[in-house]
């Protein structure tokens, strides 16, 4: 059985916003949103999934990736869907493991580069970044409402994201050997 709520611990953020972004795989119809840098600190642990989203999360609760197997032409489309203006940093660990949850709604833009993952709606929700373009949308319980991703990007056969992966490592490797002189 679907799992109707999934559940966010929201406490002070303790690092800074990782990157973030959507790939849209036109090989594919698949829409793959990279979290952050993949690296021996951050590997598959454990997963949410409905018929055609996936959530992969690491061992501490942390979401890396997100991958969406709805095609494009099928997101519903809205004229006036706009990401949400206020959005505030927050440390977010998911506290559901290895449970199907409740598809989401996909609504879109018109021109396709926003989509809106819609698992509720409230009129009274907090915004959390996942990644400087992923963002939350969370209850006053906590409770996931919506996961927005707001730069999608067309990609054929991983080029993209290839790139994305490699210039945030190559970033992150940069930043250490400022911060640490190595």
């Amino acid at each position: 059985m679907a799992q109707n709520n999934i559940r966010l611990l929201v406490s002070t953020p303790t690092e800074p916003i990782p990157s973030g972004r959507g790939f849209y795989q036109q090989d594919e119809s698949t829409l793959f949103v990279q979290i952050g840098a993949f690296s021996k600190k951050q590997r598959f642990f454990s997963y949410l999934e409905s018929p055609h989203v996936h959530f992969d999360i690491n061992r501490q609760g942390k979401l890396m990736f997100i991958e969406i197997s709805v095609p494009r032409h099928q997101w519903q489309k809205k004229e006036k869907l706009h990401p949400p203006l206020i959005v505030e940093p927050a440390d977010i660990h998911w506290l559901n493991f290895r449970e199907r949850i409740k598809e989401p709604k996909p609504l879109t833009n018109v021109g396709k580069t926003v989509i809106e993952l819609q698992f509720d709606t409230h009129r009274k929700v907090l915004n959390y970044y996942l990644a400087d373009s992923v963002i939350a949308q969370v209850d006053s319980n906590n409770k996931l409402t919506s996961i927005w991703v707001t730069d999608i990007v067309d990609d054929f056969a991983g080029k993209k994201i290839r790139a994305f992966r490699k210039n945030i490592h190559n970033n992150r490797v940069y930043s250490m050997q400022t911060l640490f002189g190595l």
